[in-house]
């Protein structure tokens, strides 16, 4: 049986995902943890841009953190996968610079 990743974007879970204004671009960071909020090393994060379908991909930390940087403002969806854990995946998400969003 799989367990689920810890995930809420709109109650923005999986990914405390966190928005920085760095020029026209903007960082997207989060942490990944489970039902329990134990951190998910070595899990596999995609963010993807829902207009242009360009991804990008990371692996967590070891305390769970994921960061991409230098991303362009739009719409994105994060897919999580971890072995023992069912995938995540949060569309909708919309980075915007100097917006921060949580």
């Amino acid at each position: 049986m799989h367990r689920t990743i810890a995930g809420a974007i709109g109650v923005l879970a999986v990914a405390a995902v966190s928005i920085w204004g760095q020029g026209t671009a903007s960082r997207v960071v989060g942490t990944v943890t489970d039902p329990a909020g134990s951190v998910v090393p070595a899990a596999q994060v995609t963010l993807t841009n829902e207009e242009t379908g360009i991804a990008f991909h990371t692996t967590t930390t070891g305390s769970g953190t994921y960061d991409f940087e230098a991303i362009q403002v739009g719409t994105y969806r994060v897919d999580i996968t971890a072995s023992g854990f069912r995938k995540f995946t949060s569309p909708g998400n919309h980075v915007i610079v100097s917006e921060p969003t949580r």
